[in-house]
């Protein structure tokens, strides 16, 4: 009788042992597949949100007429962590509608996340960056260093002075005047496709007011 009970509680113990190791493997998979989906799920949405703050700047707030008082306003913010600056000049004219020309500078390069996708920011008086859209509908290729010939518009006083100038192209700028949102300015004033230095554009003041 016992060469009998012996066999069958082995078999017993065995049996469950099996079943014990196979609930194991059925709970570890299980753990770790909620694990992969809630890393992947993760994953994903830190891709989307990069993605969308390289396409839309991580600004919070624009001033599209903004004045100095309107800069030390926001200095005294505690929400304010940074202050991008775009001094806007005028405009560029092309087949298809204006884009705007003047100044950024690095905080305002940080908040918009702008990238250049080949050359170098503008440091001589004659170098500008441009997004490709707008300097391949003034009939240019995208070659840097080469000499471009663009229609400038500077306003003064009720009108807009329209003359031409000439740059040597120091940069492709990745596209975001097209892709930011803005409501409308009384003063109509554009995002800057077209980026030069600040002396430069105080030029094309000084040329649109002689």
């Amino acid at each position: 009788m016992f060469k009998k009970i012996f066999p069958l509680a082995f078999q017993g113990i065995t049996r469950k042992k099996r079943s014990s190791i196979l609930i194991f493997l059925v709970l570890l998979l299980s753990f770790a597949f909620a694990i992969a989906s809630v890393s992947l799920v993760g994953s994903i949405s830190k891709t989307n949100e990069e993605f969308r703050l390289n396409t839309y700047g991580e600004w919070y707030l624009a001033i599209p007429d903004g004045l100095e008082k309107d800069e030390a306003w926001l200095k005294t913010q505690g929400w304010a962590e940074s202050i991008g600056i775009s001094h806007y000049f005028g405009y560029v004219q092309t087949e298809t509608g204006k884009t705007g020309i003047g100044t950024v500078d690095d905080h305002f390069k940080t908040i918009g996340r702008l990238k250049l996708n080949s050359g170098h920011w503008p440091e001589a008086d004659n170098e500008i960056v441009m997004e490709e859209d707008p300097l391949g509908l003034l009939g240019y290729d995208y070659t840097l260093g080469q000499e471009i010939t663009i229609p400038v518009a500077v306003p003064c006083g009720e009108k807009h002075i329209h003359f031409s100038e000439t740059f040597v192209l120091c940069g492709i700028i990745g596209e975001y005047t097209d892709l930011w949102v803005l409501n409308p300015n009384s003063e109509g004033r554009l995002l800057n496709g077209a980026i030069v230095t600040e002396n430069c554009a105080d030029q094309l003041l000084k040329t649109a007011q002689a």
